[in-house]
């Protein structure tokens, strides 16, 4: 989270949650096995790539520039 600054989130039960980039609520869940997030307000599910392209306004080819660094090596 800390590489979106636009994207709040805070834990919450043990679980990070963020506030949804589409309805704005916090019911949200990320999954750290699967890598994947959603939404249990609009039920919207998100990939690393969806997150950056909602958050950023990012094409799919600036996500993947974005997110590439990110990658361990």
């Amino acid at each position: 989270a800390s590489s979106l600054p636009e994207l709040q989130c805070r834990h919450s039960d043990g679980r990070l949650r963020f506030l949804c980039p589409l309805c704005a609520e916090f019911h949200t869940a990320v999954n750290p096995k699967t890598n994947l997030a959603r939404c249990f307000r609009c039920l919207t599910h998100f990939n690393p790539i969806d997150l950056v392209i909602t958050v950023k306004h990012y094409d799919f080819l600036q996500a993947i520039d974005f997110l590439d660094p990110l990658l361990p090596p």
